[in-house]
This record gives structure tokens, C-alpha cells and sequence, in this order.
């Protein structure tokens, strides 16, 4: 009977459709008894995504990684890439670059070069 009370108006295939025994009815109103769920509405978890932010001590911002959207994170010390990341008990996952505000650029390993040779890149 518990499950009855959680079902609401809006959540209804027939909501605001000549079908519907309260047409005046809200969203948030309880459901009648006519109340028939959406076809494919299930109550899947949705993936919380973020560009950048902080967990604990550690900074992290969406990047690419052999191609796949990353995190770098940065704990002060040291660098590391992650798939996802928790914070205050729930999981974030990156951005991906169309969902990014800037141009996004990728993480590799590599000698970090001297001054004198990044001018001769430039």
C-alpha cells in the first residue's frame, strides 16, 4: 500500500490526455485509480556529471585519456587519472567535450621540456 501513496499524477501515461479521469488534476497530485505507469519511465539512476570541483584535498577536472573522458586528479603531491569520482557519497562522471564550456585537452606522460626547446615549438 506504500507504493500506492509514492505514485503521482504526473507520473501517469493518461496525465492531461483525453484519457484522464482529472483533468484539472496537478502534477503533484496523488494518482487516481485509473492511474496506468509511462511506458519506459523506470526509476534508473541518473549519472551526475562534472567538469571540474574538489573531493576532500584533491582537485579534479575532466580531461581525455587514450581517447575516453577522464578526470586528472590532483592531490597536491601528485597526479592521477580516474574514471569517476565520489564526493559526499555520490559518483560523478566526466564531461564530455561537447558538454565542456572550453576546448578540452588530453593528458599524456612525458618529459616536461626546457625552456629553449618550448621556444623552438613556438
Amino acid at each position: 500500500m506504500a507504493a500506492e501513496t509514492e505514485k503521482r499524477c504526473g507520473d501517469c501515461a493518461f496525465w492531461r490526455t483525453p484519457k484522464c479521469s482529472y483533468s484539472s488534476s496537478k502534477k503533484g497530485d496523488r494518482a487516481c485509480s485509473d492511474f496506468y505507469p509511462r511506458p519506459g519511465d523506470k526509476k534508473k539512476p541518473k549519472k551526475l556529471y562534472k567538469d571540474s570541483g574538489t573531493a576532500s584535498a584533491e582537485r579534479f577536472e575532466a580531461i581525455y585519456y587514450n581517447e575516453n573522458p577522464a578526470f586528472l586528479i590532483c592531490n597536491g603531491k601528485s597526479f592521477s587519472i580516474a574514471e569517476s569520482v565520489r564526493v559526499n557519497e555520490e559518483t560523478f562522471y566526466p564531461k564530455e567535450a561537447r558538454q565542456i564550456p572550453y576546448e578540452p585537452y588530453g593528458y599524456f606522460e612525458a618529459e616536461v621540456p626546457n625552456r629553449e626547446e618550448l621556444f623552438q615549438k613556438v
